[in-house]
């Protein structure tokens, strides 16, 4: 019983992505200096704010592929590729988690050195 539930549930879930909107999985760029960071406990993840010239909200998650310096702090350079849908950033309140904004998850990211003027 568990074995043929198991497989109509990887059908279901193979069916349900083979005819996802295309606009849930096309890509967002990045682009811009990190104006401000926050972590996300409940949802293991950090909300950024990137600025100008291709900025946004971002959440870099534990599946976010870092390149370069691998450091994603304010105001280093941000250059990269996210999803085009919103997650939340989730918080610890009194009773469980609750969320205090959304950002679009990033694929991979490249960022600048420690020191914004690059020496």
């Amino acid at each position: 019983m568990k074995q043929i539930l198991f497989k109509i549930s990887s059908v279901i879930f193979i069916v349900t992505l083979t005819f996802l909107p295309a606009s849930l999985v096309s890509a967002a760029n990045i682009g811009g200096r990190t104006l401000f960071k926050m972590y996300c406990p409940c949802s293991a993840s950090q909300l950024i704010v990137v600025g100008p010239p291709v900025g946004g909200l971002f959440m870099i998650t534990p599946v976010t592929k870092l390149f370069d310096y691998k450091r994603v702090a304010i105001p280093n350079w941000n250059l990269g590729s996210a999803l085009s849908f919103y997650v939340p950033c989730l918080i610890p309140v009194l009773v469980g988690c609750a969320p205090i904004g959304f950002g679009k998850p990033v694929i991979y990211e490249g960022t600048s050195s420690d020191n914004p003027l690059g020496f």
